[in-house]
């Protein structure tokens, strides 16, 4: 069975629920480990943002850094939500399951500044895709582990 490491960059998709209904847009780069055409591992980091309209605008840009093992998936994500008014700080822990370019977690919004602001969910439910638009073989190896290119 041959193995491969790549990169992978694209724009990542999602649908974060519970209270509120926010979507989330933004760019990934990933760096992937398969083994036979399956994923073992990954580690991603994206850029975007998520927002919503509720009874006013709400915009929340973020970093979030992710680290997938088989089918499992952990991530960390700083999120200021703002609605160009007043901001709050939101760090957000997440684990959840996913299957290569798709993922469903729950996260949690703990306050860092301002746990006052209305219409943030504070458990989150996210639905995530990454649709690749650049994948980059940097090497694949045979069956004894051995470069193969």
């Amino acid at each position: 069975m041959s193995s491969a490491n790549r990169r992978e960059t694209g724009v990542v998709l999602g649908l974060n629920y519970s209270r509120y209904l926010f979507g989330e847009v933004g760019y990934f780069r990933s760096s992937v480990y398969e083994m036979g055409g399956f994923e073992m591992n990954s580690t991603t980091l994206s850029a975007g943002s998520e927002f919503s309209y509720v009874d006013r605008l709400l915009v929340a840009p973020k970093v979030q850094a992710r680290v997938q093992l088989f089918f499992l998936q952990a991530s960390l994500a700083p999120i200021l939500y703002t609605d160009f008014k007043q901001a709050s700080l939101k760090l957000r822990p997440e684990i959840g399951l996913g299957l290569y370019n798709g993922g469903l977690s729950y996260g949690y919004n703990a306050g860092i500044v301002n746990n006052s602001f209305h219409g943030i969910n504070k458990h989150v439910f996210t639905a995530r895709y990454f649709l690749t638009r650049k994948r980059k073989t940097l090497h694949e190896y045979d069956q004894k582990g051995r470069k193969m290119r």
